[in-house]
């Protein structure tokens, strides 16, 4: 008996959330949708949900997890069987930010040019990003436990790749891509908006660096076996291009880290207008688009919330700013009173191990949630190893280090 086609509606869209009702024929079959966004395929729903007033045809309700912007953008939702939209597609969504999305690249290089450049010394030493110095090494920028976390597991999922080439987009000061180079004996590129950023990737790592715009990267197809992109993408103006762009110019796969900010967060962010902010939400579904576009995608939950991790984490470094965050009354009191103990009890040997537990803490503790997100996305799946290349540990990237760059190093 044929079936009669979807009927139905898109009835709402906004940044976050979409909904509308559709109805197949007679067998009762819940009608299968496809969202895209510009005409691209962002996922797959049933409309299955509670039945709503028109008719009691039933309901579909979708969560977007990336926040979009500053470019208009169309919503569509059409039936999966023949392309056809429904009533109401496409909705445009204006701009969550008023620029352009080349004058808002252009603004945050520029800030990035004035973070990297003249505003980054502290009593004549460079201040870093990241923990470039060594363990507990200063001065760089609070919170660097969470960033050893995230280093830590992108190794891991580097480890289990075949590349002999590697570019780091969004690199900032080239230490990530300078820590591989050294852990898998490769080839490796630091690229980053900031024109300043990748001076000091190559005067701290003797790395070869180029400014870029990561919406319109200046390489070929297929340029790199691996691309790497961590702690960038939710800070550029369309991270849907972006990706496309890491896509293009991989010949193998690219790793992408991100966090997972709650959604009134980033809302906050782009309302305040935080610059170089986290301006898109992600979660372990944001690259589910991808697998309908014919990628192995596989998407791990990182840098776990579980007190047994995070407080730790903060004692290690005691920096005033984070110690309050701890909501247990003793440690808090130690670390704000004895930072002096706190850093012996927290020592290196100890907090490899703890840090190294981030992910079996995620598995023990899922209803503490998690902070970041990092995926592979692989455009040849004969890359994917069936064993790690070498043992990795967290003590492996708490010993890598660059002498202090100081103030009169500079060229004149």
């Amino acid at each position: 008996m044929p079936v009669a086609d979807t009927r139905g509606q898109l009835s709402h869209a906004s940044h976050h959330l979409i909904q509308g009702w559709a109805q197949r024929g007679a067998d009762g079959a819940p009608a299968r949708l496809e969202v895209f966004l510009d005409d691209v395929l962002y996922h797959g729903i049933l409309a299955d949900g509670p039945p709503v007033a028109e008719g009691g045809a039933p309901s579909f309700q979708l969560h977007l997890h990336l926040t979009l912007g500053p470019e208009p953008i169309a919503v569509s939702v059409r039936n999966a069987e023949d392309g056809a939209e429904l009533e109401g597609s496409p909705m445009v969504l204006a701009p969550l930010i008023n620029q352009p999305s080349q004058h808002y690249t252009e603004t945050t290089g520029e800030w990035l040019d004035g973070r990297f450049g003249e505003g980054a010394w502290r009593d004549g030493i460079y201040v870093a990003h990241q923990p470039i110095y060594g363990f507990r090494k200063l001065p760089c920028e609070p919170n660097w436990q969470s960033r050893y976390r995230v280093t830590y597991q992108l190794l891991q999922d580097l480890n289990r790749l075949d590349f002999e080439t590697l570019v780091d987009i969004g690199g900032a000061e080239g230490y990530t891509a300078a820590l591989i180079r050294e852990t898998f004996g490769c080839q490796t590129m630091s690229c980053d908006v900031s024109g300043e950023a990748c001076r000091r990737a190559q005067q701290l790592f003797s790395l070869e660096s180029r400014k870029v715009d990561i919406h319109a990267l200046p390489f070929e197809d297929g340029a790199f076996d691996v691309v790497l992109s961590s702690e960038t993408i939710e800070h550029v103006a369309d991270c849907m291009r972006a990706i496309d762009e890491l896509l293009r110019v991989a010949r193998r796969a690219v790793v992408i880290t991100v966090p997972h900010d709650s959604i009134d967060h980033v809302e906050g962010i782009i309302a305040a207008g935080e610059m170089h902010g986290h301006i898109h939400h992600f979660d372990v579904d944001s690259f589910d688009y991808l697998r309908a576009r014919g990628y192995q995608v596989l998407v791990r939950k990182i840098v776990s919330h579980a007190p047994e991790i995070l407080w730790p984490g903060y004692l290690m470094e005691c920096d005033p700013e984070i110690v309050p965050h701890i909501q247990d009354d003793r440690l808090r009191e130690l670390g704000t009173k004895r930072p002096w103990l706190a850093r012996l009890i927290y020592n290196r040997f100890r907090m490899a191990r703890i840090l190294e537990d981030d992910s079996a803490a995620i598995k023990r503790w899922p209803e503490g949630g998690y902070l970041g997100v990092v995926a592979v996305i692989l455009k040849d799946e004969t890359c994917l190893r069936a064993a790690p290349r070498r043992e990795v540990r967290m003590r492996d990237v708490f010993n890598f280090s660059v002498p202090h760059l100081r103030q009169d190093q500079e060229p004149a």
